[in-house]
């Protein structure tokens, strides 16, 4: 499975998610449900933060990406059962 990249992006900065809501300037709570998926698409300024902190690709596309990938593999396991 492909890591989200929010996490990714906050675990390269080396920063905690309450740092990271601190420094990118949005609640703590928009943070820990982008990283678990609960959000649809990626925050505009999250997106901006990560690029402004120099993480390499689009963070829309790549989030995207990853809940769309998530959301299958939780597919395929609930046939499984």
């Amino acid at each position: 499975m492909i890591e989200n990249p929010l996490a990714t992006g906050r675990k390269k900065l080396g920063l905690g998610r309450r740092e990271f809501s601190l420094v990118a300037g949005v609640p703590y709570e928009l943070v820990l449900k982008t990283e678990l998926g609960y959000v649809m698409s990626l925050n505009p300024r999250l997106a901006d933060f990560l690029r402004a902190a120099g993480c390499r690709g689009d963070p829309e596309t790549e989030y995207a990406d990853w809940r769309r990938s998530a959301g299958e593999e939780i597919g395929k396991a609930a046939k499984e059962r």
